[in-house]
């Protein structure tokens, strides 16, 4: 027979972790159903919570003879928690039955071997393993009518009757606040380790990247085999010139950015050549949910509305105009030498700098990549449309990628909110 509160989970939680010193005398918080705990004198550390549970079983389930006891034994404190377990029941006058598994794949035995030791309820032992299956674990001691005590307040959660032990999300926040200050205190560390090596050794940690393509993502492919080309002997003989060119630059690590989807499966000689495959995830994702810059406006803050608004009236005060340019023969015609310079001079003041690009890439990358690349003109009117900045962004399915982007130094006008409402051309 079930008792009367069948069906009723009950958590107890130490609301910090087990071995946090600080917090050894902290108060029990019981969640759902509440009852008498004025005979245990139960304490938080981390060898005692296997003796609470089962005294807390036995108090609420007094006709407790024998415990199956089901434990993963490839945990690293599975031996010492069972013995606790162990001496905790026979010292209560029950039978502990031990049902151990080694790991996910021998549970489902476990189980079968725990319903024919006909115990009164079970115990199961938190880790890794018994937490991903705890649905499982629970609907087994319905179905075997076995009151159930876990370690986690989430396998209540899932099904299970009882649990006891640390409060897992408390014990991650304050585990993630100690890591913090450690971090903080390795980074300033190594900074001036760092620092002081590179007075020595100007490359102490610094590597040459070679990338085939673009060094950022653009939603497309880069690299594209001819439809009847041998593709196997193409990439041998592109991969024995792009070997050739980082020994003559130095280079520390090849990048092949990026092939279409349906080569990319065939990347077998690169593999063998000691390359890693990997993919590169989204920076920044903006869904598209207005139909035009005003709307966009209308639905946003009235501060960040009126910083905007500033900052559009002077850049019109300025007599500064933005164009934005899809068309390759455009592109050429209006990246003049000129606008070349505005670029050098970025890239000059950089303090992590990719590889120059000359005036014929920015003028002929649309020819590369047709319909995948936009660029935005900043102009100034009031010197007869001369352009003091510009933006090259690769484009696909309505995504924009900036990638290279430059301005006037002595041009201090606030432009941020140009590229969003531009003249296209």
């Amino acid at each position: 027979m079930w008792p009367s509160w069948r069906g009723l989970p009950v958590t107890m939680e130490h609301p910090v972790p087990d071995f946090h010193p600080k917090q050894a005398e902290s108060p029990v918080s019981a969640r759902r159903l509440s009852f008498d705990l004025r005979r245990k004198s139960l304490d938080f550390c981390a060898a005692d919570q296997p003796r609470a549970r089962v005294e807390l079983l036995k108090d609420i389930f007094p006709k407790l003879r024998t415990l199956a006891i089901l434990a993963n034994t490839d945990h690293p404190g599975e031996q010492s928690e069972w013995q606790t377990t162990q001496r905790a029941t026979q010292a209560l006058g029950a039978d502990p039955a031990y049902v151990p598994f080694f790991g996910a794949r021998e549970l489902d035995k476990a189980l079968e071997r725990a319903s024919k030791v006909r115990a009164d309820a079970i115990l199961v032992f938190p880790d890794a393993v018994t937490m991903v299956h705890r649905a499982k674990l629970a609907e087994f001691a319905i179905s075997q009518r076995l009151p159930s005590m876990f370690g986690w307040s989430e396998y209540c959660d899932a099904g299970g009757l009882l649990s006891y032990g640390a409060n897992q999300r408390a014990t991650y926040v304050w585990l993630a606040t100690y890591a913090d200050r450690i971090l903080v205190s390795l980074r300033g560390w190594l900074r001036r380790g760092v620092g002081a090596a590179r007075e020595v050794w100007r490359s102490f940690l610094k590597n040459r990247v070679l990338f085939v393509g673009l060094p950022l993502p653009c939603s497309s492919n880069h690299l594209r085999f001819a439809a009847r080309a041998d593709k196997q002997m193409a990439l041998e003989a592109l991969d024995r010139r792009v070997q050739e060119l980082a020994r003559e630059q130095n280079a520390d690590y090849v990048v092949y950015k990026e092939f279409e989807s349906t080569d990319a499966g065939n990347m077998g000689l690169l593999e063998e050549r000691g390359y890693l495959r990997g993919t590169l995830p989204v920076l920044h994702k903006l869904t598209g949910r207005f139909r035009n810059f005003g709307e966009y406006l209308g639905a946003i803050k009235a501060r960040y509305r009126n910083q905007i608004t500033r900052s559009q009236k002077k850049f019109a005060a300025a007599g500064l105009r933005a164009v934005h340019v899809t068309d390759g023969q455009e592109i050429r015609r209006r990246f003049t030498p000129e606008v070349h310079e505005l670029y050098a001079a970025v890239h000059a003041r950089s303090t992590t700098k990719l590889e120059f690009l000359p005036l014929e890439f920015f003028r002929e990358v649309s020819d590369a990549l047709p319909e995948h690349v936009a660029v935005m003109f900043v102009e100034d009117m009031t010197a007869g449309g001369r352009v003091v900045g510009f933006t090259l962004a690769m484009r696909a399915n309505g995504t924009h990628y900036n990638v290279y982007s430059a301005r006037q130094w002595s041009w201090s006008i606030c432009a941020h909110s140009a590229c969003l409402q531009t003249e296209i051309i």
